[in-house]
């Protein structure tokens, strides 16, 4: 099973100290660019972002799942990373 395993329905990310599995149901919203889209256009590599929740099992299920469109440089910092103070 890769990263993207679409017949199980479920995403590989590799964290920091473990991989997470995220599950895809018929109800995950999929968004590119804030328009709807498919999972198919999920590409290995590609940054994503998403709200999960546990679902009746306890296992993280994608709600949203957002596409990036314009990808980010390796170890680029996060969009949601916190600003750095400035200098004064």
């Amino acid at each position: 099973m890769g990263p993207i395993d679409k017949q199980a329905g479920t995403i590989k990310l590799q964290g920091k100290e473990k991989v997470r599995i995220f599950y895809i149901t018929a109800q995950t919203k999929v968004h590119r660019d804030g328009k709807p889209a498919k999972l198919e256009e999920l590409v290995i590599g590609q940054w994503i972002g998403g709200y999960a929740r546990p679902d009746a099992n306890g296992r993280p299920t994608l709600s949203t799942l957002n596409l990036e469109v314009v990808q980010k440089a390796p170890g680029s910092p996060s969009t949601n990373a916190p600003a750095k103070p400035r200098a004064k």
